[in-house]
């Protein structure tokens, strides 16, 4: 989970094979913001065939810290996913 106040929110991911398989496999991921659901994504292995970003979202209410849950709703023992980088862009101050 990310935590930032104030900000707008755009995560990225590497899905990587550990063994040695032929199956294919499609991550299915939900995304969360401060415990409510806002998407579920799927993210093949294969890189060009997924997005590039898991999940974004813009113009989170000034209301404090905000969390940021990504959880694979079917996960395989044959496959490593990893959140890489989160960028966060806060409001600029008038």
């Amino acid at each position: 989970a990310f935590c930032k106040k104030n900000s707008d929110k755009l995560a990225n991911c590497q899905i990587t094979r550990v063994n040695l398989t032929d199956r294919p496999y499609t991550a299915r991921i939900e995304c969360s913001v401060d415990g409510r659901v806002v998407e579920t994504t799927e993210m093949p292995y294969d890189y060009i065939k997924r997005k590039y970003d898991i999940f974004y979202t813009y113009c989170l209410p000034e209301n404090g810290e905000h969390e940021l849950t990504l959880r694979v709703l079917n996960p395989s023992p044959d496959y490593v996913v990893e959140a890489k980088e989160m960028v966060v862009y806060e409001q600029e101050q008038a």
